[in-house]
């Protein structure tokens, strides 16, 4: 089996409902268009500058997402989060189509001084290694902050 290469990206996922607003728009087939609030874009811009191992790794297949965010506040919307976490994998080409999320394992921790996400992809084709997975899963993590600050 192969090791499973695990990787951070610091700040906090935004999650709000008002991330993305759906706006007419007659040049698009279905007649609409999503838009990114600026917050949502900063992250992104974030997520391409930190993202070196999974960046153009570029999964054309079915994949697995394994994540463990940790978020700022208790109240955090997790399902929010994983769409915003699918698209920067999609922007950065570590994954091809964010539609071949086949299966997405993710736990919220709240951590209010370090919030980030510590990810591992995994192409569905090669079966994962259960005790690398329990190991990513299990593991006491201590941030590593550049200069003190997110």
């Amino acid at each position: 089996m192969r090791k499973l290469e695990f990787e951070t990206i610091f700040g906090q996922v935004p999650t709000d409902a008002n991330s993305y607003q759906v706006v007419a728009d007659s040049t698009q087939a279905n007649g609409k268009k999503i838009l990114r609030s600026d917050l949502v874009r900063g992250y992104e811009h974030a997520f391409i500058q930190q993202c070196a191992k999974y960046a153009n790794r570029q999964i054309l297949g079915q994949f697995r997402l394994v994540a463990t965010i940790y978020t700022g506040k208790e109240a955090f919307d997790l399902g929010s989060a994983i769409k915003t976490i699918l698209n920067c994998l999609q922007i950065v080409k570590a994954v091809t189509d964010k539609e071949k999320c086949s299966e997405a394992i993710v736990r919220k921790i709240v951590d209010i001084r370090h919030p980030r996400i510590e990810f591992v992809l995994d192409e569905v084709e090669h079966p994962m290694d259960i005790s690398t997975l329990s190991d990513f899963l299990n593991r006491e993590s201590v941030p590593k902050v550049k200069g003190g600050k997110l």
